[in-house]
């Protein structure tokens, strides 16, 4: 059984208070004053760091950087000290627990304040053991002091069941936000156990409940990717039908999910408002406010993290989540993957990030996934033959580059949402401003995401002068497509140039 250090919140009193509790033991050190060490400013530096340094790490903003990183080191310190450090009692919680092994210890922070859980308590780091992080079992925030109660889910073990919901409505901006789609998808395909991936289409909220009605206790996990927030109100800021902005409180998301019994939500950030200081405390709101509206766990990563860190993290933590690891621990795993590979590209060279601390979990419940079955081979079997795997849909299209398609996500969700209200669609433009690899990018995530709306996949064909094109190539592309080598019957292609 892991025991718990908890960081409890006296917000009357302005105090805080550390306990231990091993077993049915609990022992508590002397309530002691904390006032939140960061103001405005600070938190703005921070966001910076975590949303704009790695687009312009030169000149002035590579020694803004290395402030931030100096700040983060010694908030961590501050903390600890505040924390572990403020009397005798809570040195010795501390040494009794470092004596029994870290690794057998959660770390909870409990609060009704957002600014509290708000803080970066991953930051945690000793004179002697340095960050406690990697060294915990894990580290979560809650609402409420009392045990966490067990969820108790009926979750299949046969496969892990996903819903990927990626709003991205027309808002203007200059950048447009991106999530961690594409690197979830791939994630998924990569790990040893069967999996269901659901897209909701089209990825509205008046959407969301209908596809959720239909499968209760189905999905292990829902992922809202590319998530921007309001500020101003807390709301999700999710897509209408028409791709205009559409808001969404926490109260509404949490009881769709609820009702329809789904343990973990994860939240990918997609905005890019990083100078606002009201952000980050956006999150924390939310966070809370679902947890307080009934669901068992939310995951956040309110910062978006460079595209091979965030596969990464996906990567470590989804494994861990088919293992049947509690939630904390699974996204304590991710974390673990963005410590041991901290450096991230950029034009300036490679440097190393802080961004290990930015994934979050609040929790209402303690859930534990059942894990997935992976099929084992009979050993004493005689070996089989496997047959091949139908690539045939993605084989026919040209090879895609080695980052994929960069920068475009606004401009393939536009595309889309134009193929599904119209029967034929044309995109013009100059030539070498990138049409056909911006099809091509569309064609590649529909064949992997759309077989509920498109059964009968994706084809490509080409009309070039080197490659003679007209009705009889569709077809017969088409046809080759769905039954092999198998040629189109002529009397049907005759029929078709007659009705042409």
């Amino acid at each position: 059984m892991v025991n718990l250090l908890e960081i409890q919140d006296l917000p009357d009193s302005g105090q805080l208070r550390l306990s231990r509790i091993a077993g049915a033991e609990r022992q508590s050190a002397p309530p002691i004053a904390f006032s939140n060490p960061l103001d405005a400013a600070d938190r703005a530096e921070i966001a910076w760091y975590f949303q704009e340094y790695s687009a312009y790490p030169f000149g002035s903003a590579k020694d803004r950087a290395e402030a931030v990183e100096t700040g983060l080191r010694n908030l961590g310190r501050l903390l600890f000290e505040a924390v572990f450090g403020s009397s005798d009692p809570a040195r010795q919680l501390f040494t009794d627990a470092v004596a029994e092994g870290l690794a057998n210890y959660r770390l909870s922070l409990v609060s009704s304040r957002s600014d509290f859980l708000a803080l970066p308590w991953e930051l945690l780091n000793s004179p002697e053991t340095s960050y406690l992080a990697p060294d915990l079992a894990s580290l979560s925030r809650q609402v409420d002091a009392a045990p966490l109660p067990d969820y108790p889910a009926t979750l299949t073990t046969e496969q892990l069941n996903i819903l990927l919901v990626s709003p991205l409505p027309e808002t203007g901006e200059t950048i447009p936000p991106a999530g961690l789609g594409t690197e979830t998808l791939q994630v998924l395909e990569s790990l040893d156990v069967q999996v269901e991936l659901d897209y909701l289409r089209p990825p509205t909220f008046a959407a969301l409940p209908r596809q959720l009605a239909d499968r209760p206790g189905h999905y292990h996990l829902v992922q809202l990717d590319g998530l921007q927030l309001s500020p101003d109100t807390g709301d999700l800021i999710l897509e209408a039908a028409d791709g205009s902005p559409s808001p969404v409180s926490p109260q509404q998301l949490a009881a769709v999910l609820t009702a329809a019994q789904v343990p973990v939500l994860l939240l990918t950030a997609g905005g890019r408002d990083a100078t606002n200081p009201a952000t980050a405390a956006a999150w924390a709101e939310l966070a809370q406010e679902l947890c307080r509206s009934g669901l068992p766990a939310a995951i956040l990563l309110p910062w978006r993290l460079h595209n091979a860190a965030g596969a990464n993290f996906l990567r470590r933590f989804y494994q861990a989540l088919v293992d049947g690891n509690e939630i904390a621990a699974a996204l304590a795993e991710g974390r673990y993957g963005l410590m041991n590979e901290p450096y991230r590209p950029t034009i300036g060279g490679s440097y190393l990030s802080w961004d290990w601390t930015t994934p979050l979990v609040y929790q209402a419940r303690q859930f534990t996934p059942p894990a997935i079955a992976r099929e084992q081979a009979n050993p004493l079997a005689a070996p089989v033959i496997q047959p091949q795997p139908d690539t045939a849909g993605e084989s026919q299209f040209p090879a895609a580059g080695q980052y994929g398609l960069v920068g475009r996500q606004a401009e393939l969700r536009r595309l889309e949402r134009l193929i599904r209200s119209h029967p034929v669609t044309m995109l013009t433009g100059n030539t070498g401003v990138g049409k056909t690899e911006l099809v091509l990018g569309l064609a590649r995530w529909l064949q992997k995401t759309g077989r509920p709306e498109l059964p009968g996949g994706v084809f490509y064909t080409v009309f070039e002068p080197a490659h003679p094109a007209g009705l009889e190539r569709v077809v017969h592309e088409i046809g080759t497509a769905i039954a092999g080598r198998e040629l189109v019957p002529a009397d049907m292609l005759r029929d078709l140039e007659q009705a042409r």
